[in-house]
């Protein structure tokens, strides 16, 4: 396997954990951020528009 493949693996994992885990450790707070930010229109375009970047660079840096 190509070391991009496992690194990306890693990263990935390891900021799906910490989100988890910092989500998991005030629940209540988590709800509340994330209700706010789905009815923030302006917010949401700028996380797709961020979202959609990463993304591509993610399958054109690693199109395997």
């Amino acid at each position: 396997m190509p070391s991009l493949t496992i690194y990306l693996a890693k990263l990935v994992g390891l900021y799906c954990i910490i989100v988890a885990f910092a989500m998991s450790a005030n629940k209540q707070r988590a709800l509340k951020t994330v209700n706010e930010w789905v009815r923030s229109p302006p917010l949401m375009m700028l996380t797709s528009v961020i979202t959609i970047a990463l993304g591509l660079a993610l399958v054109i840096g690693h199109n395997v």
